[in-house]
């Protein structure tokens, strides 16, 4: 039985007028996003493998105190459960 396991990306784009606030907060920002997104991730029933990413960038189109956040997943499928991507597995 193959399990799949997801690899995610957090990227939050910001006005440039709120990003110098946001480098503020900085890295505690940032582990507070992973840790909402990893229980989000487990509440939805998925298991993540690595480290979840976290970016943050500014979008000039945005306007003072809106922002984007965009998750990507790459999907990694494992063999019998094993937690080890099929395609790094040896035959």
């Amino acid at each position: 039985m193959a399990a799949l396991w997801l690899l995610m990306s957090i990227l939050s784009v910001f006005a440039p007028v709120d990003f110098p606030r946001v480098r503020e907060w900085g890295n505690p920002f940032a582990v507070e996003l992973c840790d909402l997104a990893i229980s989000h991730a487990r509440a939805q029933g998925y298991t993540l493998i690595g480290a979840v990413r976290v970016t943050f960038n500014v979008l000039d189109s945005l306007s003072e105190g809106e922002f984007e956040v965009v998750a990507t997943f790459r999907a990694v499928l494992c063999a019998g459960g094993s937690g080890v991507p099929i395609s790094a597995r040896r035959y």
